[in-house]
């Protein structure tokens, strides 16, 4: 499996994994986007990535982060909005 393909199932494990969750928000957040977070390990890789390659794993990387980022939010924000 090549870094895109990492990438694209850990986007898919990632909204599993929030749309989910209960309370632990924070600690998802954590485990995807943290400083020893999964994506954060997978991006590391690029350092092997061919130069061709950098700028499609980059572009991946980022929407992966974003989308990440989108549903962390909207989790937290509909959260509040039960309270």
């Amino acid at each position: 499996m090549n870094l895109i393909e990492e990438l694209q199932q850990l986007e898919k494990i990632a909204i599993e994994n929030i749309n989910a969750s209960g309370n632990d928000i924070e600690k998802l957040r954590i485990s995807f986007l943290g400083k020893k977070g999964q994506l954060t390990t997978l991006l590391k890789g690029m350092k092997d990535v061919s130069p061709e390659q950098k700028p499609k794993v980059g572009e991946v990387g980022n929407h992966v982060r974003q989308v990440i980022t989108q549903l962390l939010a909207e989790k937290k924000h509909s959260k509040r909005l039960l309270h």
